[in-house]
């Protein structure tokens, strides 16, 4: 359920309103009028808050994806391609295409400052580029499969937290960008 509220007055404007069932994500986009909306059957949507119109994303419900705050959708069709995108109330923006290998995946960590994205690359590597410079690429292994999440430090740092299935402990794994090396390794979760 959705319950819209006046900013002005602080009071809700109207009844809560449903939201349909098959939604199972749901982000405010910047500027707070629209909402990412993703669905168990891997579709995507904007939905305009004060009308509750949908506008239904080209994403194919085939492609792996996944959405990073404020407003950053990856997808990875199966076949090599790795695309990022940016929401608007208005829709998709294409930033990049890249090749990925056929054992990646839509996790994604992205620093818009610096253009810079991190993907999962296979279990155990995490494949770095520039928007700018898509081709040159750093490339980062771990003994534990991972998946990028943020970066940290005005983009000297990554993050990535591992996959466990099954399991209720995580590691959290921090490499320095500009060694390579990981800086930190932490597990969280109950023990």
């Amino acid at each position: 359920e959705v319950m819209l509220w006046d900013a002005r007055t602080r009071k809700p404007r109207d009844a809560r309103q449903a939201l349909a069932a098959s939604i199972q994500f749901a982000s405010v986009l910047p500027g707070g009028q629209t909402i990412l909306a993703g669905t168990t059957n891997g579709a995507w949507s904007v939905i305009d808050l004060a009308t509750l119109h949908e506008t239904h994303l080209p994403i194919s419900a085939r492609d792996s994806s996944a959405f990073r705050p404020p407003n950053f959708l990856g997808t990875y069709d199966g076949n090599n391609r790795f695309r990022l995108y940016e929401v608007a109330a208005s829709g998709l923006r294409l930033l990049q295409e890249l090749s990925a290998g056929p054992a990646s995946s839509a996790d994604f960590a992205y620093f818009p400052q610096k253009r810079l994205l991190a993907w999962t690359e296979g279990s155990q590597t995490i494949q770095i580029a520039s928007l700018d410079e898509p081709a040159k690429r750093t490339i980062l292994t771990n003994d534990i499969a991972v998946n990028p999440v943020n970066f940290g430090g005005d983009g000297r740092f990554l993050l990535a937290t591992s996959r466990p299935s099954g399991q209720r402990v995580r590691t959290a794994v921090v490499w320095n960008l500009t060694t390579h090396k990981v800086g930190a390794r932490k597990l969280f979760g109950d023990q």
